[in-house]
């Protein structure tokens, strides 16, 4: 029965049902268009992940009572994108609480962040998604990737300026002119890991402790790694590896010497159908049963 809901929700929307909602629950909405990207091989959008990583803190806090695995949604990693890609200190604006309290703040979140255990920060880039995942207590900022093999050198260089910007943003600390000095040229010239990491990660540790007394290059440093996952089958189903992240990683080797299991094609395709039938049959749907009616499985589903 449930592949009868799935395929009503995953067909191609005629033009006057492109923004119907499907899935509206935690402030979050699923439109026609939305959720005709959760078909076989296709490529999520942007608002299906981040309905999801909403979903997944708002079950996990009322199963718990507290948000451990905070996912941020695609957008901030967009602005850290749109911040790399700038190329001078007259073009750079400078971040101020405004800019991001939206992500940080306990008054938006209901929780301080810096205590969760896991941080994830869903990414699009070069229509391509991947996930970094920050272990606040470790400081490790780990990068998983179904294509990793096949990386370009703009998204190495993503990641290199992304564990410069993890550190400002996490201490709380405007860093924003030495930002824009040190790292905007560097990365614009595509730096490798080794002399990016190496010489200007130095620089910045030396900085926070100039600037923050407190701090020691020890408590400041943060590791990236590349976590060992397995590769996708084919070009279409990034996304669905990263929502599975998102669900399940946690940096623990639970299948043979890998953190996450090594998913088959049709495995993929029923993560896709459970996801969204999942998310269509909650009972928090606000339009669950306007869909289900829809579907013509009104009363046919237990």
């Amino acid at each position: 029965m449930l592949i009868k809901l799935y395929n009503f929700c995953t067909r191609r929307p005629k033009a006057n049902e492109e923004l119907s909602v499907v899935v509206s629950m935690f402030g979050v909405h699923l439109n026609r268009t939305d959720t005709y990207t959760m078909k076989p091989k296709g490529c999520v959008s942007n608002m299906v992940i981040l309905a999801a990583g909403k979903i997944m803190m708002e079950e996990e806090k009322e199963t718990n009572g507290t948000v451990t695995r905070h996912i941020f949604s695609p957008q901030f990693m967009n602005k850290v994108k749109c911040d790399l890609n700038l190329s001078n200190e007259d073009s750079h604006k400078t971040w101020c609480i405004d800019d991001v309290s939206v992500f940080i703040l306990p008054s938006k979140l209901g929780y301080e962040i810096y205590q969760c255990k896991l941080i994830f920060a869903p990414t699009l880039f070069e229509e391509h998604w991947s996930c970094y995942v920050l272990q606040p207590k470790d400081k490790t900022l780990y990068v998983l990737d179904s294509m990793r093999d096949t990386l370009s050198t703009s998204k190495k260089n993503l990641d290199d300026a992304t564990v410069v910007l993890i550190i400002s943003f996490f201490l709380g600390k405007n860093l924003n002119y030495y930002f824009c000095k040190i790292v905007i040229p560097n990365y614009s010239s595509g730096p490798t890991y080794q002399r990016f990491f190496n010489l200007k990660k130095r620089r910045f540790e030396e900085l926070l402790v100039l600037m923050n007394p407190g701090s020691t290059k020890e408590n400041v440093s943060i590791t990236l790694v590349y976590a060992d996952v397995p590769r996708q089958k084919n070009i279409h189903d990034c996304g669905i590896y990263v929502l599975k992240y998102m669900e399940i990683w946690d940096g623990s080797v639970k299948w043979q010497d890998k953190t996450m299991p090594d998913y088959e094609y049709k495995e993929i395709v029923q993560f896709r159908q459970s996801l969204l039938c999942g998310w269509v049959q909650h009972p928090k749907n606000e339009v669950r049963e306007a869909i289900l009616e829809a579907a013509g499985m009104w009363g046919k589903l237990s």
